[in-house]
């Protein structure tokens, strides 16, 4: 019994030691060291996170498909990413003005039909290459995230090595690298950022939120981590009590809140029975459609934004509240609207795809409503806004001061809301709870020029 007693000591000190070293190596799989104390591991926002587990167990994959491959996940060719890489596709062109890689995330594998769905819409809009990158086993088991979330480090230094590749041995230009990432998926395409500086654009799409949230930004995907950094937010409650999945604060360039950030539309909401108290109860929901609804609604939305002819969903700027005066809880459990009435070209941007066209705003947080629940989720009309259909191809030619674009003061831009008693004084910002709202005056809001805008 003692021996017993002894035997089982030991192996829970060895597990402790393993949880808590300061530092895993994978020299020999070509990705180096990564430290594992603070601020990798917290109290705070990543309690008990363990080491990444080795390029072997978090088994990148990365797929290349052209306008020449064919339609189905199977038909893409595989890139084997070894000690040596192994790729000399013949399809592959680095001299193509694009070059995508798409990266899910926690939920999800390298064959989900998303990727597939998003992958043909980019090739439809641009004689492009796309690269499908997958990791992980898809866990959605909850008690696996921490794990995945720290593989998202390894992940993120394969995906590097492999741009790496094709940078120095077919002149591959960073700037012509266009990141999309889900959830972890966009934490994954950070890291590959921050070893590959000269990225053109990395997209967010509903960045992962319990891990990352109010960390350092060596931890999470962050504005300097490309040229231009657009992030999309779509299901930003605190992880803890109400079940969100998506980042709270603005972290990119240029970040858009879907219908306040908050449920999508089409989505409803938790059931306010449920309570949701720790990891624990998490787990029990994993089977609620609820639960990932408004968070996959983000890749949903991008892919709907690639080739939209008939319409675009605009976005107005908003200001942000004073974070001494507010906590990212806070933020994340009241809903982020904009009323405005005429959308400038500096106060709106097209959100989606199109979010990097030559003369729309490149900085600063957005408000968004998609109008309908179903692709492509905007109408012509844009619920009452007056558009000039040509107004992407125009855009270079408008300026800051002259051009305006006017919206319909009888439909402003916000999502329903159940307190529809707004003061008129709140046309740049405000936030709503279900309790009722809370209004900010022209001497609480401020413009973003935070350390993050």
């Amino acid at each position: 019994m003692q021996c017993s007693f002894l035997f089982l000591a030991s192996c829970i000190l060895s597990g402790l030691k393993e949880l808590f070293k300061d530092e895993v190596c994978y020299e020999n799989e070509k990705v180096g060291c990564f430290k594992t104390g603070y601020p990798w591991r917290s109290l705070t926002a990543r309690p008990f996170f363990p080491p990444p587990q080795s390029p072997s167990v978090v088994n990148v994959t990365v797929t290349v498909f052209t306008r020449n491959t064919g339609p189905t996940i199977e038909d893409g060719h595989m890139v084997d990413i070894g000690n040596i890489i192994g790729f000399n596709d013949r399809d592959f062109d680095a001299a193509r003005n694009k070059t995508f890689f798409i990266i899910h995330g926690f939920i999800d594998t390298g064959k989900k039909d998303w990727l597939r769905i998003m992958k043909d819409e980019l090739l439809k809009k641009e004689d492009a290459n796309v690269f499908i990158v997958g990791w992980g086993r898809g866990w959605f088991d909850i008690i696996h995230y921490p794990q995945a979330a720290s593989n998202a480090r390894v992940a993120g230094a394969v995906l590097a090595r492999f741009i790496e590749h094709l940078n120095s041995e077919y002149n591959l230009p960073l700037d012509k690298i266009h990141l999309i990432g889900h959830s972890l998926g966009a934490h994954v395409a950070s890291y590959a950022a921050k070893r590959m500086k000269g990225i053109g654009r990395l997209t967010g799409l509903d960045p992962a939120q319990p891990g990352f949230e109010d960390t350092p930004i060596e931890v999470r995907l962050d504005k300097t981590d490309a040229l231009f950094v657009d992030v999309y937010h779509t299901d930003m409650r605190p992880f803890f009590p109400l079940g969100g999945f998506g980042m709270i604060n603005p972290v990119g360039d240029v970040d858009i809140y879907y219908n306040g950030g908050y449920y999508q539309r089409g989505c409803g909401a938790i059931p306010l029975l449920v309570k949701i108290r720790n990891w624990d109860d998490i787990a029990k929901l994993s089977n609620n459609a609820y639960l990932v609804c408004s968070h996959i609604r983000a890749y949903q939305y991008f892919t709907a934004s690639i080739n939209s002819k008939d319409c675009q969903v605009w976005a107005g700027k908003v200001k942000m509240p004073d974070k001494n005066r507010i906590t990212s809880a806070t933020f994340g459990s009241q809903p982020v609207y904009s009323l405005v009435k005429t959308c400038s070209l500096k106060t709106c941007t097209v959100a989606g795809y199109k979010a990097d066209t030559p003369g729309l705003p490149r900085e600063g947080v957005f408000s968004a409503i998609t109008v309908l629940k179903d692709p492509p989720y905007c109408d012509p009309n844009h619920g009452g806004m007056i558009v000039d259909k040509n107004i992407l191809s125009k855009m270079e030619r408008y300026t800051e001061d002259e051009s305006t674009i006017e919206i319909s003061s009888e439909i402003p831009q916000v999502a329903t809301m159940e307190n529809d008693d707004m003061d008129e004084q709140a046309d740049d910002f405000m936030f709503t709870s279900e309790s009722g709202s809370q209004y900010f005056n022209e001497d609480d809001l401020y413009e973003i020029v935070t350390s993050r805008h």
